[in-house]
């Protein structure tokens, strides 16, 4: 039995499996699926694409910003007592 998920309008997963599932697909629109994920663009810097489900049809769509993590005094004292082997 082949399946799909799709999620907001776009593919995220195809496979095979053996249990009963409520996301079934031919075997042809399963081949159809993996040939498109074969021939997937190369993601520009900064954004990605996505395989819409209507149409098989590929939609780039941009990455959100990397948060930029700070470490407060707190982090960099446990890192320190981790790293030191101090312990309360």
């Amino acid at each position: 039995m082949f399946f799909k998920i799709v999620d907001d309008g776009f593919v995220v997963s195809c496979g095979k499996t053996d249990y009963d599932c409520n996301n079934k697909i031919t075997e042809t629109e399963y081949a159809a699926i993996m040939q498109k994920i074969r021939s997937k663009p190369t993601d520009p810097e900064g954004y990605t694409y996505k395989l819409r489900a209507d149409n098989l049809e590929w939609e780039l769509a941009e990455l959100p910003p990397d948060p930029e993590y700070e470490p407060t005094e707190a982090d960099k004292a446990e890192a320190y007592d981790i790293l030191t082997g101090v312990s309360e």
